[in-house]
Order: C-alpha cells, then structure tokens, then sequence
C-alpha cells in the first residue's frame, strides 16, 4: 500500500491542542443542518454507527485494520471494558501517535506495523476485526476476507465501511464525463446515463439531489493528464480496484467462507463530508494544484455525480 501526502498532514496535525483521531468521513441524519462544529461530531456518529453494527460485548479480543491513530479504538478504550484491543497499521509514525492512549476500563491495547492482507496473528483468534475507511488501500479484498476468516473465531464477525464507485463503471468513462463542478458548485455529468449510486439518472438528478446541467465549463487539467484517479492518489494514496473488479463485498466474503452478510449504502448521510474538506472559497474551475485538496477535489466530483458509494458491511464466520 502506497500513503499519501494526507497522512503527513495527518500525523502533523495531531497535537494535544487538536486532539481529533479520526481520519474519515462522518455521517449526517438525512435532515441535519450542517453546522461548522458539526464535522467531529459526524465523524463520531460513523464510527458509532460501526460499531452498532459489530454489536460489540464486553471481554472481546478486538483487531482494527487501518486503525489510523487510533480514534476507532479510543472509542471502544472509552466505552467497554475488559477488552483486548489491538490496532493495524503499516506508518509508524500513526502508530507512535496511536501508543499516547491510555488503555481504561481494565482494558489492554497494542499496536502492530503489519500489512492488513498478511495478518500475523494466530488463526482463531480475535472475536471482531473492524476495518473502517481503510479496505480501499489494501491491494486485494479477496486476500483481506480470506485473511480476516482466517483470523476470526467461530461466531465471530468483521464489520468495515468502505468507499467505491460504482461496479462496471469504467475509470477512464468516469473521467472522460468531465464531472467536474463550476465555481458554483453545480454538478456537470455530461453525456451520463443509467442510474447512480442512490438510485437516480445520472442525467438528471445527482447524489446531492440537485440538479445536473451541461453548461460546466471542463476543467481540462482534470480529463487529460490529471485524470480524478490520478487526483486522488495523488493525494490519499493506494486504491488498487476502485470498481470491485475482484468482485462484490458479498461475493468475497463468502468465497472466503463469511456468512450473514450486510451491505448497507449510506452515500447521501456522507456528502456534507466535503464541506468540512475543501475551503468554502476554493475556486472549482481551476486546478487546485495541492495534492490533498485536488484528491478531495476530485472525491467531491465523484460523490456528486453519482459515480462514489459509500457502503458499511457485516459478515460472519459460521460457529461450530
């Protein structure tokens, strides 16, 4: 997995002054007003929403893969007890920063630099594997179940989200639409068709519910040489099959042997997302030239469009 320049920003930014730990999306109500401070606390609501899904009990042995600088399980480290937690992650730099928690409730925690598709942990092992915003990076989804069914004991369940576009929609279709936004903010799909990811035409309606146009002017840094993939990892870093070209979450997990499996769209409760990423003024006509921000940039022109989904998912590894 290759980072990107956000996780320098990312590791820099931290600081007893900004306490943050989560590097990720956050999720709105369907009608929540979008407020300045509202961003953490969104942020909050989806790991609190993962974490409902995993229906995590007291006592568990917990491993979190991408575990970022460890904002997942300072939740869990504030919430339960008796657990025994452990975080994932190839950058030592996040993991130095995940090593400032104070395990609580009778808690353990311990932080291990491995890569997700080669867990070095004993088979049947943990109770739960969370992975949040972070099965993206890794090079294979097929490997990471496979590994993650390895790993869990019988009964046990792996809970993620995970960002896509849309399945048999190519990149270079994608990119060659031009969804890229005026200054603004008016979603361009030109020459669209069939149905985005919540269920509307592309040509008509976008992922934010306005309305699409064609009077866009291209941005032409975007759609020759700097295509939107490019973009993102540019700036994010790895994202090896943004298309499930390996196959679906579903189809993986049970070619691993996971069964009970829950995918859950929540796309449209994560777009405000990127009012709190990109500057309220910044000029969408033009190319941002800053890794991050045109990797943003460029999430903003594919969540608009249709094209991004944003899934959370259960499975489980049948028990004996």
């Amino acid at each position: 997995m290759r980072p990107g320049p956000y996780l320098n920003h990312l590791v820099a930014f931290h600081s007893p002054e900004n306490p943050n730990r989560h590097a990720h999306f956050g999720l709105w109500p369907e009608a929540s007003p979008i407020r300045e401070s509202s961003f953490h606390e969104a942020q909050h609501a989806l790991v609190a929403r993962i974490l409902r899904t995993a229906g995590l009990r007291n006592g568990e042995v917990i491993l979190d893969l991408g575990c970022g600088i460890g904002g997942t399980l300072e939740v869990i480290n504030s919430y339960h007890h008796g657990m025994q937690l452990t975080g994932l992650n190839l950058d030592p730099r996040q993991l130095a920063i995940c090593r400032t928690l104070e395990p609580r409730h009778a808690n353990t925690m311990n932080w291990i630099a491995a890569d997700a598709v080669e867990l070095p942990f004993r088979s049947n092992s943990m109770h739960q594997v969370l992975c949040i915003e972070a099965m993206f990076h890794f090079q294979s989804r097929r490997t990471l179940f496979r590994e993650v069914h390895r790993v869990l004991r019988s009964g046990g369940s792996v809970t993620f989200s995970d960002i896509i576009l849309n399945p048999g929609e190519e990149i270079a279709a994608i990119e060659a639409r031009e969804d890229v936004p005026e200054q603004g903010g008016k979603p361009c799909t030109r020459g669209t068709t069939g149905t985005s990811a919540t269920g509307t035409s592309a040509t008509g309606t976008s992922a934010t519910g306005t309305s699409a146009t064609d009077n866009t002017p291209a941005m032409a840094t975007t759609s020759a040489g700097h295509g939107l993939m490019n973009w993102i990892r540019g700036g994010f870093g790895s994202w090896p099959d943004p298309n499930l070209l390996e196959g679906s979450h579903k189809a993986l997990a049970l070619e691993a042997g996971l069964t009970e499996i829950l995918i859950d769209e929540i796309t449209q409760n994560t777009w405000p997302t990127h009012r709190h990423t990109l500057p309220p003024d910044l000029d969408r006509s033009t190319d941002p030239t800053d890794p991050i921000l045109r990797a943003s940039l460029a999430l903003e022109t594919l969540h608009r469009s249709g094209s991004l989904r944003y899934v959370i998912g259960r499975a489980s590894k049948p028990g004996t």
